[in-house]
């Protein structure tokens, strides 16, 4: 692991975002600058203004014996959110079968902040990190609908496939221009 001050020579870094992204660094594994540009791109989104790609409520079958909700629960969450992100591009289940495409998941990164309980109203915002020919990087901040507090984040890469060849192919032209404008 990279020590601190490499993250405080980042020229255009608050110091907000080098306390997040030590958070990052010792939590997840990964160089700080890969954390940093992540944080960064997120603060720079404006999330208040990212799409609410989920809406739903916690409840006592997702809870276990700590009483808050399992982890198992904020990755099914965060998945559903995914395909109605993907949905806002125009990567669409009747595309994927159509064009014998796919996506997946690759690498991802949960980090949980506030624990969420039995009758928890919530919902999820997703925005685009970042887009490249056959992968793409995306967060989701899980949101309680009550207090608007921020319970965890998730951030994804995905893969663009082929379904018959099982090799990532290039996202369509239509495809990359929609995900690269979402990115802020």
């Amino acid at each position: 692991m990279q020590d601190e001050y490499n993250v405080q020579t980042k020229e255009n870094t608050s110091p907000h975002s080098r306390d997040l992204c030590k958070h990052y660094v010792a939590t997840r594994t990964g160089t700080v600058q890969q954390y940093l540009l992540i944080i960064v791109k997120k603060r720079e989104m404006k999330t208040e203004k990212l799409p609410i790609t989920y809406r739903g409520v916690i409840y006592p079958w997702h809870c276990d014996q700590m009483g808050h909700m399992n982890v198992m629960w904020y990755t099914g969450k965060f998945d559903e959110a995914t395909w109605h992100l993907f949905n806002i591009i125009g990567c669409t289940s009747a595309y994927m079968n159509q064009n014998s495409r796919g996506m997946v998941a690759v690498e991802q990164h949960v980090v949980y902040k506030k624990e969420l309980f039995a009758g928890n109203l919530i919902h999820i915002c997703s925005g685009i990190l970042e887009v490249k020919e056959k992968s793409i990087k995306f967060i989701h901040e899980m949101i309680n609908s009550e207090t608007e507090e921020l319970a965890a984040t998730c951030v994804i890469t995905g893969v663009h496939l082929d379904t018959i060849a099982r090799k990532a192919t290039p996202f369509p032209d239509h495809l990359f221009a929609k995900a690269t404008k979402m990115i802020s």
